[in-house]
């Protein structure tokens, strides 16, 4: 995925537009405006997204090699520590896991080639 450029707000504040609503292969699953607030205890609204996308890329490379579709990925990724106590919290978590998960193995796939 091209860099995406960070648009500063203050001096500790900073987002990242998306260019689409909807997670797709050709955004590569990226569609939320992530902010970043930068504390005296570190970069903490980050930290999160990159378990969340970290928890997804992880779990489909290994539900993959065991054989699994897409569909049956996302109960067990929904069932990871962060997912469930989390990023299920998260607005839109629910109507758009499968479609990062669908991603994911997409850019999976591709991977190996």
């Amino acid at each position: 995925m091209p860099d995406q450029p960070v648009t500063r707000v203050t001096d500790r504040c900073y987002y990242i537009l998306a260019k689409d609503p909807e997670p797709n292969p050709e955004n590569h699953g990226f569609f939320s405006n992530p902010g970043i607030i930068i504390t005296r205890k570190g970069v903490a609204l980050l930290k999160d997204h990159l378990t969340f996308f970290k928890t997804i890329w992880d779990d489909v490379a290994k539900y993959y090699e065991e054989g699994l579709a897409d569909f049956e990925m996302k109960p067990k990724i929904m069932e990871e520590p962060f997912m469930k106590n989390v990023a299920s919290k998260w607005p839109g978590y629910n109507s758009t896991l499968g479609k990062f998960i669908a991603v994911a193995v997409q850019e999976y796939e591709n991977a190996m080639l």
